[in-house]
């Protein structure tokens, strides 16, 4: 898990420091890991809270077709992770500047609570987005069901992966604005 958290750690800060065209030298590495910690604890938090947030919204939704049930959960599971990427996006492109860890995270909610209705509109565009690559990608596994199921997993990653890459540089050209 160390060498997992090392890997996470440095492609976090090659993304990050390419996107922001600055250069991050490997004595920062350590910062990186623990930025990456510090978040991943707040991420176990987060998810913790939107569960119990979700649930009832959940079992308790209007629609008796399990397809719009599903759509449902699905949407609002969507808006809550798009929430978290937000932040996360944040807390790393205040890293990449400042490289102190627990002052990133303080204006990453500083940059949020700013910007929240720039943000609030870009997480609702992110979500259209989002279903519309979800068509996207269904009707291109649609065309490739008969191929083998590794092709179908990577076809799904590729889109969602794009999505996120997609995501990180808007949020970031929003804050900048």
């Amino acid at each position: 898990s160390l060498l997992a958290l090392a890997v996470y750690s440095i492609s976090r800060m090659v993304i990050c420091d390419t996107i922001m065209k600055k250069h991050t030298s490997l004595r920062s590495f350590l910062k990186w890991n623990l930025i990456s910690l510090v978040i991943g604890v707040i991420a176990v938090l987060y998810f913790l809270i939107t569960l119990v947030l979700k649930t009832p919204f959940v079992f308790l939704t209007p629609f008796e077709n399990q397809v719009l049930a599903l759509l449902y959960a699905n949407l609002i599971s969507a808006f809550f992770l798009f929430i978290f990427l937000v932040f996360k996006f944040l807390a790393y492109q205040a890293f990449t500047k400042h490289n102190a860890v627990w002052e990133s995270i303080g204006i990453a909610f500083h940059n949020w609570k700013q910007n929240w209705a720039s943000l609030g509109y870009a997480i609702l565009f992110m979500l259209l987005t989002m279903f519309a690559v979800s068509v996207i990608s269904y009707l291109v596994q649609k065309i490739f069901s008969y191929q083998p199921e590794w092709i179908l997993t990577t076809i799904g990653v590729f889109f969602l992966l794009s999505v996120i890459a997609w995501a990180r540089l808007y949020i970031m050209k929003i804050v900048e604005r």
